[in-house]
């Protein structure tokens, strides 16, 4: 901004924030005193930008400084009442606290306020159920769910949650439905058989459904598919090759991951997963030098 003579600008400072944080996460104390000043900046420039008090309240509910980032919420909201993000946020925000200090009726007052401001947020829905899981009532939850789809058909984590939901307490047919359903409504134009990069997630935790069910053919069929529609899916991948090691298939597992990992940037948050994810399993297969050989070469990229 400086070298092109321009005023500070909110929103440059927010997300240069954001990525200062996601760099260190919250077990970085430099990191998060960094992304703290550049916060105090966006908001220095514009003080009613609800975007940067947004990220800052997420921030402080991660590093567990939950009264700090409910000042956040509440500052927001004396002046973007309809921010149906930030009720959303902040009702995520009041059920992380410790046990014994969580108010459910506060939270899901806020999860409710946050569909009225806002009736077709899927994303509220599936939070919402989310919540509503933790405290023992899956109809509601499945309820959510179900609504979260109808408002927004073509959002995929909803439908996700609501397979994974059904995956734990119903029928592995009935989940089946869902992830196919939401594979149906998700798929994008010239996407193919897998329904291009939105179905990914859905692919990857059918394949989980499958691997469980013991149809470990079927489970590989939707893994292969969750990679067809996003060749960088880590959760397909982790998964895949985790369900061959289990099965002893090893050689196989190591090909998933080394196939994989020429896919990512050096350094990039996905491909530490992968080699994370690829040293583990070697570590529990009791291949300690293989998993030695595989942190060494991580480090070296």
């Amino acid at each position: 901004l400086q070298r092109i003579g321009a005023k500070p600008n909110a929103f440059v400072y927010t997300a240069w924030a954001s990525m200062e944080y996601k760099k260190g996460k919250e077990d970085d104390v430099k990191s998060v005193r960094k992304s703290r000043e550049l916060y105090r900046k966006a908001l220095e420039a514009d003080p009613r930008c609800s975007a940067a008090y947004l990220q800052l309240g997420v921030m402080e509910s991660e590093c567990g400084n939950f009264d700090t980032a409910k000042e956040c919420f509440e500052k927001v909201l004396t002046f973007d009442q309809r921010n149906s993000r930030v009720l959303q946020a902040y009702a995520i925000m009041e059920s992380r606290r410790p046990r014994d200090e969580v108010n459910s009726r506060r939270v899901l007052d806020l999860f409710e306020r946050a569909l009225r401001v806002n009736p077709r947020d899927a994303g509220v829905y599936q939070a919402y159920a989310l919540y509503v899981v933790e405290l023992g009532d899956i109809d509601a939850a499945r309820d959510l769910l179900k609504r979260g789809t109808e408002v927004d058909k073509r959002h995929a984590p909803v439908w996700q949650a609501w397979g994974v939901l059904e995956t734990r307490y119903n029928t592995a047919k009935v989940a089946r439905d869902v992830f196919q359903q939401g594979i149906w409504a998700c798929a994008q134009p010239g996407g193919g058989q897998s329904g291009g990069r939105r179905c990914a997630r859905l692919w990857q935790a059918w394949g989980v459904l499958e691997d469980q069910e013991g149809d470990h053919a079927a489970a590989r069929r939707c893994f292969s598919r969750a990679l067809d529609a996003d060749q960088r899916n880590v959760a397909a991948v982790t998964a895949w090759a985790l369900m061959e090691a289990d099965l002893g298939n090893f050689v196989d597992a190591r090909s998933i991951f080394e196939r994989t990992l020429k896919y990512f940037s050096s350094q990039s948050d996905d491909k530490t997963a992968v080699w994370r994810a690829y040293e583990i399993m070697e570590e529990r297969a009791g291949n300690y030098r293989r998993a030695q050989q595989v942190f060494q070469r991580s480090m070296r990229e």
